[in-house]
């Protein structure tokens, strides 16, 4: 069984959410080749979070890890959501 420590790095903060770090600049900026893949990172990253809220009343995950779930659930969600508003700029 891995540590906790492992556990809440996994669930608080993902792979998914270090892509998601890494596109998301440009495509706040508004780049239209970052705006596609930072949508579906960002929307991955919140159904992954969501998924972690929903595993943890299962029995059979008993870390205590529940407070780091719950505070970046909003934040991966507020990013997707902020994203499918997104449009990419002109160039002029």
């Amino acid at each position: 069984m891995p540590d906790a420590g492992a556990v809440n790095w996994r669930v608080g903060w993902s792979s998914s959410a270090t892509s998601l770090a890494v596109v998301l600049p440009s495509a706040v900026r508004g780049k239209s080749w970052a705006l596609t893949p930072a949508r579906r990172l960002a929307f991955a990253v919140a159904v992954l979070a969501a998924l972690g809220m929903v595993l943890k009343a299962l029995p059979g995950f008993y870390q205590s890890n529940i407070e780091l779930i719950a505070l970046a659930l909003p934040v991966h969600a507020g990013v997707a959501l902020g994203l499918l508003g997104a449009a990419p700029s002109r160039a002029t």
